[in-house]
């Protein structure tokens, strides 16, 4: 049985920050680990809608619950219970390249792998389903009851089963997705605990994640952080109400393009099927977006505002993964073609930025200590632009080959339809939270 969790509070922002399971929300942390306690089902007698497992807070919990209720508009349904615990940090590492739908190749064509170690960071608090709160014991950065209230606003959103919160921790959803819906599920509790700091602990730094420095190293943890800083803007900026927060959580923004630039239409247009042959057989895909290419091409050295400019564009994308290829092909489709252009030019600079030689036909860039070598072919046709990237020179040859004899006008598997499936709840979260 999956374990379902919903917020993972952490406390910097150093290195990766993934999800326990692949159906995990949270916090970005400061440490490339996030993985929360081990889930109990110890019960204890409830104090009122609080279950005590153990955990012995220096505070009023019950009262701290109730002032949440009356700023979120929700009142609990059944029993929360509460558990504290040591969460230890892990020391520098090595982070996994991967994260949401990136895998290792995928992070290769972004620009982003890497084998550099970061400095850990330490958990603050995670909610799971049930639901069931574990809090860390002797939490340094923000008053535990900030935390906690935090914490509780996801227990709440877990009880009223909104749409946003079962998407999020379903552990399918595409990067793209998964850094919308999870915004606006952390959005909310942030804006919970903002207004619950202002009220009763003021003194306390503001339980916002601001998105800070966007490096390689730490790439994973950006991602992490981009979801919560934007979500936390999506929700200020859009509803002053917990009605209008409800609404929010109901039919959350399907991509980041939508999450960045509130009431835009993010309908997506339809990209051509992938190639395929019988050496080159697709696995898996999945969609970046223009968050996560803002963000790939800001830990490749492009200053924030010209990253934003060049992936302002975005209407949709597709990365495709392959079985035995140590390459993937990426499909991006723009708002016009000087949005492709501008998009085309920006990550030619990129990979030039890092060196990049002409090798018949290919853009190869040279390994470094912490990076490896790679090549890559940029093909534009219109308003589409397709890299084909990969560790495999051959690979990535026959994949540019294969796709420049295909157009977008001869097949459509990826359109609109396929980020509009609420009923399948699809998704997958991270950790993060106040």
């Amino acid at each position: 049985m999956r374990m379902r969790v919903l917020a993972v509070t952490a406390l910097l922002v150093l290195a990766g920050c993934t999800a326990p399971t692949t159906d995990t929300t949270g916090t970005p942390t400061a440490d490339g680990d996030t993985s929360p306690p081990t889930e109990t089902t110890t019960d204890a007698a409830p104090d009122g809608p609080l279950a005590y497992d153990g955990a012995t807070l220096p505070y009023d919990g019950p009262r701290v619950l109730d002032r949440v209720e009356r700023r979120r508009g929700l009142n609990a349904t059944g029993p929360i219970h509460v558990r504290e615990a040591t969460i230890p940090p892990t020391g520098e590492r090595d982070v996994p390249d991967r994260l949401f739908g990136i895998e290792p190749m995928g992070a290769v064509a972004l620009g982003l792998k890497t084998n550099a170690t970061v400095a850990s960071g330490s958990v603050l608090g995670v909610t799971y389903a049930g639901p069931r709160i574990v809090l860390r014991e002797n939490v340094a950065r923000y008053p535990q009851e900030l935390v906690f209230a935090h914490e509780l606003t996801h227990a709440l959103q877990y009880q009223y089963g909104f749409t946003a919160v079962r998407i999020a921790t379903s552990g399918l959803l595409d990067t793209d997705r998964a850094l919308a819906v999870r915004g606006v599920v952390e959005g909310d509790a942030q804006v919970t605990a903002l207004r619950y700091r202002n009220r009763y602990l003021s003194n306390a730094p503001r339980p916002v994640i601001d998105l800070g420095a966007v490096t390689r190293e730490r790439w994973q943890v950006a991602l992490s952080t981009a979801y919560y800083h934007y979500g936390y803007e999506y929700v200020r900026t859009t509803t002053d109400t917990p009605a209008g927060r409800n609404a929010v959580l109901r039919a959350p923004p399907n991509t980041t393009r939508a999450l960045l630039h509130p009431g835009v239409n993010d309908t997506k247009p339809a990209l051509a099927d992938p190639p395929r042959t019988s050496g080159l057989t697709p696995v898996r895909y999945d969609t970046v977006g223009e968050l996560g290419i803002r963000l790939a091409l800001r830990a490749n050295g492009r200053a924030k505002s010209a990253a934003a400019r060049a992936a302002f564009g975005w209407r949709n994308d597709r990365m495709t993964y392959y079985a035995d290829a140590d390459a993937v092909h990426w499909r991006t489709a723009w708002q016009n073609e000087s949005e492709a252009a501008a998009f085309a030019a920006a990550w030619r600079g990129l990979l030039d930025a890092r060196n990049a030689t002409e090798r018949g036909g290919l853009l190869a860039v040279p390994a470094t200590d912490t990076t490896p070598r790679f090549y890559t072919a940029i093909h534009t046709t219109d308003d589409r632009v397709t890299v084909v990237s990969g560790t495999n020179e051959s690979a990535v040859r026959s994949l540019a080959q294969e796709s420049s004899s295909r157009s977008d006008s001869s097949s459509s598997s990826t359109s609109s339809s396929e980020t509009s499936d609420s009923a399948s709840f699809s998704a997958s979260v991270t950790a993060r939270s106040p």
